[in-house]
């Protein structure tokens, strides 16, 4: 969930469950004389289709925006202090409005009480910053880089809200998110845990970082329920120092999950056995690209074949034994 420069790199994909692989087989060879095949699953129901997709992909938008998040506050932090003199008085400023735009970024005084971030139409608020002070880094990368506690409130208005809690001792790191966001008028609460540790170097202006980690928690809402199980693999690349034009400013990355999570819905509870996912994202300049790029594995439901992963036309899909193709998409905000 971490890496050097944006630890918390949760591109992360899909629920899962681990099965014993004892499933029955399908075709039912113990069947009668008559020699019938075993009746196929029933469909999903939409509630059920749409709580798979939840599964998939909620994870995951927490996880990017979480990344996005703690190097928007540290890099915020640090460039409201220079502006108000932290070479002189060392003082660390975590209140004001700093605000990009596509010639750079501007600081003010105000409020007193959060530090404002406004980017675009999307205002930003961090409140109860606390964080270590390392008068050695000369930037926000290097501080990421270097041991630290990091705690905060990020708040979007009307989407979300998350405390993010880390600490950092140079190679382990242990990292939480609890809050909450709303998709199709439907409010989930996520509150998901990661332990890990991860290598990487940069400059004034980027980094790159390589992260394996554990991952555990849950997801809550919209008569969904997530134990979320998962092991992480990431690799980032960043240029996104506030000291660049909005036009440079971007990252990459590629993320490799093997999942063992469950999900129950509607009286159901489905699981993937064995799912590898693979996720690359990137984002310049304001244009933001996030994909799937391979799936592999399959759904159960109450402890039965269900259905196999597959990428169809570059979707994630879940495609029933009866043939029912399933979208493991998020709903729209």
């Amino acid at each position: 969930m971490r890496g050097t420069g944006s630890h918390w790199l949760w591109i992360a994909a899909v629920l899962a469950a681990a099965c014993s692989g004892d499933t029955e087989a399908a075709g039912g060879a113990a069947g009668g004389a008559g020699g019938g095949a075993a009746a196929a699953p029933a469909p999903a129901s939409a509630g059920d289709a749409a709580a798979l997709g939840i599964a998939f992909g909620l994870p995951r938008a927490v996880a990017a925006a979480v990344q996005s998040s703690r190097s928007m506050v540290v890099e915020a932090v640090w460039f409201a202090s220079a502006q108000n003199g932290f070479s002189l008085t060392g003082q660390v400023t975590r209140t004001g409005t700093v605000t990009v735009t596509q010639l750079g970024a501007q600081f003010a005084p105000t409020p007193t009480d959060k530090l404002v971030v406004q980017i675009g139409d999307q205002v930003h608020e961090f409140e109860s910053i606390d964080a270590t002070v390392n008068p050695q880094a000369d930037s926000p990368t290097a501080y990421l880089q270097a041991p630290h506690r990091l705690a905060y409130l990020h708040r979007l208005r009307d989407q979300g809200e998350a405390r993010i809690d880390e600490r950092f001792d140079g190679g382990a790191f242990e990292s939480s998110v609890t809050g909450w966001t709303t998709l199709a008028g439907r409010r989930y609460d996520v509150a998901l845990t990661a332990r890990g540790g991860g290598q990487g170097n940069g400059g004034l202006d980027g980094a790159e970082s390589q992260t394996r980690y554990e991952l555990a928690g849950t997801v809550r809402g919209g008569g969904v329920e997530v134990d979320v199980r998962e092991r992480h693999s990431t690799s980032y690349a960043s240029a996104v120092s506030l000291g660049l034009l909005y036009s440079q400013r971007g990252w990459a990355s590629r993320f490799e999950a093997t999942i063992g999570s469950a999900v129950r819905t509607g009286g159901a509870r489905y699981a993937f056995a064995d799912v590898q996912v693979q996720t690359d994202a990137k984002e310049k300049g304001g244009q933001r690209s996030d994909d799937v790029t391979q799936v592999a594995g399959a759904i159960l439901r109450d402890g039965r074949p269900f259905a196999q992963i597959q990428l169809q036309g570059g979707v994630a899909v879940a495609v029933a034994a009866g043939g029912a193709v399933i979208p493991l998409a998020l709903p729209a905000r």
